[in-house]
């Protein structure tokens, strides 16, 4: 590799309502660790907002089945991804204009008031079809904000050799937030019932807003400096993979979705990532979310065996969470990570056509450990090579591919079953994985992409004081 140069050119400061004229404090001065303290309080509100989704999911699901039946709890359910997908992108376009801490919190800040507004109407009035679709439609909208901003905000929380290492982390939040999230859901729905679960989950995002108000970004200088978008070594053999490249002035032509699009294709490493996580999602969802049920079912395993398939997978992607969070940096983590989705495809194709349970769990806990490094490592890649006034942008571009287009998937996967099977909605979906690890190796920018080590945000940490 050759060796890295770095550019003399100024940095400019990133502007944005929640850093601009900071003074650099010594706790930011010194060299990092670690994470660091905002990055904690983040992974808690972060945590805790995930545990109010899930009760909040349950007791729609619950009040618009016991409301409506199944066909009103899926037109519900529908709705509420409606605004999310349609607005996802608008919605990085306003984090990276307004800044992604202001952004979070004011709409976790609207997220509590809608349960809580909605847990009064509730318990004040028997749940209609049309509020619980009011409801859910508001809700969409109001994640379409959140979900860009709070995939955003912790590349401006930490130093640049501390992304993966986040993601690891995360990956521990979300599996923790699914395991306690249905359980705590069910207890007050039984106990109190659904404006109780509604009030439960107002008040889960309410902990979660008192922690983002104490989480402060880091100064600016370092934050331009530690996540400058980044070249890819096939784009520039005389540089290092992490070379960064100042950005430009702020102006008006860099506001906006359309900049946002142009931006992700000018950026051939930026561009191919996005391409190969989209289509590895498409490959995966539909197994896990629809395929699991009717396999189990085929097959005479019953809610059991359903449990264990997706019990299994999540210890995999647990392992390496917490991989990614002890280690932080993985060497040719381009190379890894497309070797981790060949991993995860072979995981798939094995949950379908091993002919007993445990094979199949065996599969499901391979394709958490190929899945789960797969996203980090691409997650902490994009953060690193994405330029920070562009981030909110990129992450909800990301996120539509796994918000907006996953559901189409569904339809299609429970044809498939009825004509050939279940275990061929797993074949599939591994054919198509196979795919997305294939483009990944025939794009060179994504290949050789590679992740900083600490000792180059270290020192790029002593340079901004």
């Amino acid at each position: 590799m050759h060796r890295s140069r770095r550019t003399t050119a100024p940095t400019p400061s990133v502007s944005g309502p929640d850093t601009a004229g900071a003074a650099l404090s010594p706790a930011e001065a010194k060299p990092r660790r670690g994470p660091g303290a905002a990055v904690h309080r983040w992974l808690w509100a972060f945590t805790a907002s995930l545990v109010g989704d899930q009760v909040w999911f349950l007791a729609l699901s619950w009040s618009a089945v016991q409301t409506g039946g199944s066909g009103a709890a899926g037109l519900v359910l529908t709705l509420g991804t409606l605004p999310r997908a349609a607005l996802m992108l608008s919605g990085g376009a306003i984090a990276d204009r307004f800044g992604a801490r202001r952004i979070v919190i004011g709409s976790d800040f609207v997220r509590c008031a809608v349960m809580v507004a909605a847990a009064a109407l509730v318990v004040s009035a028997s749940p209609g079809i049309a509020l619980l679709a009011a409801v859910a439609l508001l809700f969409g909208a109001v994640d379409a904000l959140f979900m860009p901003a709070v995939g955003a905000l912790p590349a401006t929380l930490t130093t640049r050799d501390q992304f993966a290492r986040v993601q690891g982390l995360r990956s521990l939040a979300q599996r923790a937030a699914a395991i306690a999230g249905a359980p705590v859901g069910g207890f007050v729905l039984a106990q109190g019932g659904v404006g109780a679960a509604f009030a439960t989950s107002g008040g889960l995002f309410l902990v979660s807003l008192v922690l983002l108000l104490q989480v402060r970004p880091l100064h600016p200088e370092i934050v331009a400096r530690n996540t400058a978008p980044c070249r890819a070594a096939s784009e520039a053999p005389e540089t290092s993979a992490v070379e960064a490249e100042p950005p430009a002035e702020p102006s008006a032509e860099h506001q906006g979705v359309r900049a946002g699009l142009r931006y992700v294709r000018s950026v051939p490493v930026v561009r191919g990532i996005i391409a190969v996580c989209i289509l590895a999602e498409l490959g995966f969802s539909a197994p896990m979310n629809i395929g699991v049920v009717l396999l189990s079912d085929e097959r005479g395993w019953g809610p059991g065996g359903l449990g264990t398939l997706v019990g299994t997978w999540g210890a995999g992607a647990v392992a390496t969470g917490l991989v990614l969070s002890v280690r932080g940096h993985l060497p040719h983590a381009g190379r890894v990570a497309l070797a981790a989705g060949a991993v995860g495809a072979g995981g798939l194709a094995l949950i379908g056509y091993g002919p007993t349970l445990p094979l199949a769990a065996l599969g499901a806990f391979v394709l958490g450990l190929g899945s789960g490094l797969w996203g980090g490592v691409y997650s902490a890649m994009l953060q690193t090579y994405t330029d920070t006034r562009m981030l909110g942008r990129v992450v909800s571009l990301q996120m539509l591919g796994a918000v907006g287009l996953v559901p189409l998937t569904y339809a299609p996967a429970g044809l498939l079953a009825d004509a050939a099977g279940s275990a061929a909605v797993f074949g599939a979906g591994a054919a198509i994985s196979g795919l997305a690890v294939l483009a990944g190796f025939l794009s060179a920018p994504v290949r050789r992409a590679e992740l900083p080590r600490p000792e180059t945000a270290d020192a790029v940490t002593r340079q901004a004081t």
